[in-house]
Order: C-alpha cells, then sequence, then structure tokens
C-alpha cells in the first residue's frame, strides 16, 4: 500500500509540476491546436482536453513501457519517428488553417462555422496529435524519468498519471487563453478572426518545418 507522507506528496506535486512545465515549455505543442481553436474558438477548451488526454496516454504508455522493457524496447527509434510524424502533423495543421482562411477571403464567409461536425471530429484530430507529442523528442522522456528509477512501481504508476493531468491542466488553461483572445478578436471584426487563424496556422507550418529539417 502506498504511504500518505510528506514525500510522496512531494512526488506527486512534483509530477504536476513537471507535466505542466512540460506543455508550456513546448512551443510544438503550443502552436499544434491554436488553429483547431481559432477556428472554433467556444470548443477551444475542449480541444486543449483531448489533446491532453492523448498526450497523458502517450506518456503513460512510454512510462510503462520504459519500466517493463527498459532494456530492449527502442525508445530512442520510436521518438525519432515521431518526431518526424509530429512535424508532418503541425504542416498539415498549418496548411489546413492557411486554406481555411484563404476560403474565407475568397467566399466572403469570414465567421467561424458554428455548426457542422461536432466534437467527435475534433476528439479525433487533437486526440491522436497529443499522442504523438508524448512519443516524441526526448524532453518528456527527463520529464517522466522519475517514475523509472522510483523502486516503488505503484509510486512510479502515480507519477505518470500525475504528470499527465498535469499536461492536461496546462493544456486545458493554454486553451483556453486562446479561444478568450479569439472571441475578443472576433469582436474587431470578420476579418480579424481570419486573420489569427492564418497567423497561428502559420505557426504551426513553421515550427513543423524547423522540427522536420532539424529532426
Amino acid at each position: 500500500m502506498l504511504k500518505t507522507d510528506p514525500e510522496m506528496l512531494l512526488v506527486l506535486l512534483a509530477a504536476l509540476l513537471a507535466g505542466v512545465i512540460h506543455v508550456v515549455t513546448g512551443p510544438d505543442h503550443l502552436v499544434a491546436i491554436t488553429p483547431l481553436i481559432s477556428e472554433r474558438p467556444r470548443r477551444g477548451v475542449a480541444t486543449g482536453l483531448f489533446w491532453g488526454l492523448g498526450h497523458a496516454s502517450g506518456t503513460i504508455l512510454v512510462g510503462l513501457a520504459a519500466l517493463a522493457l527498459r532494456e530492449v524496447l527502442p525508445l530512442a527509434r520510436i521518438s525519432a519517428i515521431s518526431e518526424r510524424l509530429v512535424a508532418l502533423a503541425l504542416i498539415a495543421l498549418g496548411l489546413w488553417g492557411i486554406r481555411r482562411a484563404l476560403r474565407r477571403a475568397a467566399d466572403h464567409h469570414d465567421e467561424p462555422r458554428t455548426h457542422g461536425h461536432g466534437y467527435g471530429r475534433l476528439f479525433a484530430t487533437a486526440l491522436p496529435i497529443g499522442t504523438l507529442h508524448a512519443l516524441a523528442g526526448g524532453s518528456h522522456l527527463l520529464g517522466i524519468m522519475p517514475a523509472v528509477v522510483l523502486p516503488d512501481r505503484r509510486l512510479a504508476l502515480a507519477y505518470l498519471l500525475v504528470f499527465g493531468l498535469g499536461a492536461i491542466l496546462a493544456m486545458a488553461g493554454w486553451s483556453a487563453v486562446v479561444a478568450w483572445a479569439a472571441r475578443r478578436l472576433s469582436l474587431r471584426g470578420p476579418a480579424a478572426s481570419r486573420w489569427l487563424l492564418a497567423g497561428t496556422s502559420s505557426a504551426a507550418l513553421a515550427v513543423g518545418c524547423v522540427w522536420l529539417a532539424i529532426g
């Protein structure tokens, strides 16, 4: 049974902070879903939650694999492949958002749509992107490394779960900020929303291209 002592609470607090810091210090994380939020700001928090759930589940899978198969699983190879997939996903999101912004201008339809596809499609888009981010790069491995070296496996699992919770909360908070900004900009006129979509999409495209080039 896990001890409920100050040391355990300190470990879990460190896990929560590590999850938050991991998300907010990754520009690829922050630009990954901003085009989706810019397009539909009313679903901004849901977008962040779905991305965070994907990221948390991917991180937990990586952590469990590191615990169980640390000697045989090619984590570096998996990470390298996932990095390229994340870059391609960012490029695809960027091109999608720019295309949407151009279509709004050409069709004189500047307002974001509030109908059409529901949360299912949003879930199917944001969650896999979050999962890919959890498998890519080395920063998340640093974040979950304490779980790998903790002697108590139950405490290690608790660390992974709380790390994932921190990632979910951080991305939901970031999404709420972006959604608020998008709604505020929409008060200035429909063109402002279009430019926000174009700008956030260009940022995602740029980060994806840089990551692909240096990966």
